[in-house]
């Protein structure tokens, strides 16, 4: 990985990286990914709900990790406006009890090639609005 994320990488590119190095806990990954002075707004709970920095990241990651176990993720839409890129994921945590999955929307903020701003709140499941072909229904 280069400082700004792999050459020619787009904005979604740059957001979908730094999901998949949170996942894998890709620490210098993550920390190629931002700016140094990164300011994110997250929905994980337990844990802040603020980090800065790349001292931050490293702890969003560890809350990440501690609230979902080893989890994955789905981007159902990412769409792209300029350095401005909005996400909605799906949290798909590892196995344990009473775990769910967590639709999330977030909007990152990116300058030259890193991100600077991360703003997350509570998103809905697209899931829910491509359902799976299934068997034909009775409709009455």
């Amino acid at each position: 990985m280069t400082q700004h994320g792999e050459p020619g990488s787009t904005p979604a590119q740059v957001v979908l990286e730094f999901y998949a190095a949170l996942r894998d806990r890709r620490i210098g990954d993550i920390l190629a990914l931002t700016d140094p002075q990164v300011v994110c707004h997250a929905l994980v709970r337990p844990g802040l709900s603020v980090y800065h920095g790349h001292d931050g990241m490293i702890r969003l990651s560890e809350g990440m990790h501690a609230t979902h176990g080893e989890y994955d993720f789905v981007a159902d839409q990412v769409s792209e406006d300029g350095d401005k890129v909005t996400v909605y994921v799906r949290i798909l945590p590892g196995p344990g009890p009473g775990q769910q999955d967590l639709p999330v929307m977030s909007v990152f903020i990116l300058h030259d090639g890193l991100i600077v701003s991360i703003e997350s709140q509570p998103g809905i499941s697209l899931a829910q609005f491509h359902p799976q072909p299934g068997p034909p229904r009775d409709v009455p």
